[in-house]
């Protein structure tokens, strides 16, 4: 499936249909000499879902990354293990102590560079839910006192 089919033929839960957007009172998307003039927290919400859509699809990457590393670095380190725990006919490990910790160290390392990826994608994934929840509590209000 395409990527920007993903999420085609679903609604968002706190969006209306599209339909009822395309009045005039959506707040223009006007602007000034100052930026963008007020607009609706309707027209804000729907902006907001669209790139949270953005961050879920970029999240879901990151992680499908994270997971490809992580197994990378899993046999990595077992081959690394192994050949520690492995003795030559001499007794010795086929490979030398320091050689390991470095190599160990470098693994390590590039495993949590990876989870601080992922993490600090997942923060902003959350931050941008939470800013699309706000708008739709905003809207929902409005539309209560509107009934």
């Amino acid at each position: 499936m395409p990527a920007g089919d993903k999420h085609a033929g679903h609604s968002h839960p706190h969006l209306p249909a599209a339909a009822e957007v395309d009045g005039d009172d959506r707040g223009g998307g006007e602007e000034d000499e100052d930026g963008p003039i007020d607009e609706s927290p309707l027209l804000q919400l729907h902006e907001t879902a669209g790139l949270l859509l953005e961050e879920e699809e970029d999240l879901l990457n990151a992680h499908m990354h994270a997971i490809q590393e992580c197994a990378r670095q899993i046999q990595e380190e077992g081959q690394l293990l192994g050949r520690m725990q492995r003795t030559g006919e001499e007794g010795v490990a086929e490979v030398d102590v320091d050689e390991y910790a470095a190599r160990l160290e470098v693994v390590l390392e590039a495993k949590v560079k990876t989870a601080v990826a992922l993490l600090r994608r997942l923060k902003r994934f959350r931050a941008a839910l939470a800013k699309e929840e706000a708008l739709s509590r905003t809207v929902r209000a409005e539309d209560m006192l509107l009934a």
